[in-house]
């Protein structure tokens, strides 16, 4: 998929936390610190989620703003954020995805 680089991106985490200490303890620390690095910022993250429709096995879900989409997936990159990933894949089952900051009906075609 083709995004805007000059539209706000947003990273969306769901999270079903397997290893709560090790998460807490290695995991979202550090990776505070490589989001503020590359001028994102949390907006959201809560584990106390209300489904109100469908199916949600998650434990955890995360709203990342960074200034562009390229800015997100530079973050998503980076080789710091490499490191850390590996802890999030050995305490976590998890989905990501980066979207950008508007929706038009033309995007589905």
């Amino acid at each position: 998929m083709s995004h805007d680089t000059q539209r706000k991106g947003y990273v969306i985490a769901v999270d079903g936390i397997t290893d709560v200490d090790r998460f807490m303890d290695e995991y979202l620390p550090a990776t505070g610190e490589t989001i503020a690095d590359h001028d994102g910022e949390v907006l959201v993250g809560s584990t106390d989620i209300d489904v109100i429709e469908g199916d949600w096995d998650h434990s955890l879900t995360v709203v990342l703003e960074f200034p562009s989409v390229e800015a997100a997936e530079e973050w998503y990159n980076d080789d710091t954020y490499q490191v850390l990933r590996q802890v999030r894949h050995e305490t976590c089952e998890y989905t990501d995805l980066i979207i950008t900051a508007s929706f038009s009906p033309d995007d589905l075609g």
